[in-house]
């Protein structure tokens, strides 16, 4: 486990009317990041597994914002984060690995359009995408010389396909507009 602080973050006004008068920057922010890391490992025989869990929660504080919340999740907050693999030694030069990964959404900030086709800024990382899982498979060859080991490897990610739920917020016409 783990709680880290942070301090002297540097922060600016989020109001339109001081990001026009020239924005200034302050180390007067603050963050926290706290979770837990746990892993578990095994082998028997020719197989061997493995498992990983994290929780993290992160806040950061804009002591500035006037138009958002002073203290919001940034980016990085992932609340859960899943891995696990499995390895089998075919031969004694071929391996093949298969691991499957699981994260909860990150943190996203909520947009609307406007009449003149712009999007204004609503909230500050006030939603999340969803969650993703992914699947890759490996196959390996290995050799070990007197000096060097050699491997080799042919991997396939996101052998499911699975897509990602965010969107992107605008298009464009033929001329880039």
């Amino acid at each position: 486990g783990y709680r880290i602080e942070l301090t002297d973050l540097i922060v600016t006004a989020d109001t339109p009317e001081a990001i026009a008068a020239g924005t200034s920057y302050e180390n007067a922010g603050s963050g926290r990041s706290q979770g837990i890391d746990v892993m578990l490992a095994a082998r028997a025989g020719r197989a061997s597994g493995m498992a990983t869990y994290s929780y993290l929660v992160t806040t950061r504080t804009n002591p500035l914002n006037e138009q958002f919340a002073t203290t919001y999740a940034p980016g990085q907050d992932q609340r859960h984060t899943l891995g696990t693999s499995l390895e089998y030694q075919l031969t004694p030069r071929w391996r093949g690995t298969v691991r499957y990964s699981f994260h909860t959404g990150r943190p996203v900030s909520s947009i609307e359009p406007t009449a003149d086709q712009l999007y204004l800024l609503t909230g500050l990382n006030d939603q999340r995408l969803g969650n993703f899982h992914n699947i890759d498979v490996r196959a390996e060859w290995r050799k070990a010389l007197d000096n060097y080991r050699l491997s080799f490897y042919a991997e396939v990610l996101n052998v499911a396909n699975f897509q990602s739920d965010f969107v992107p917020t605008a298009s464009f016409d033929e001329d880039g507009e």
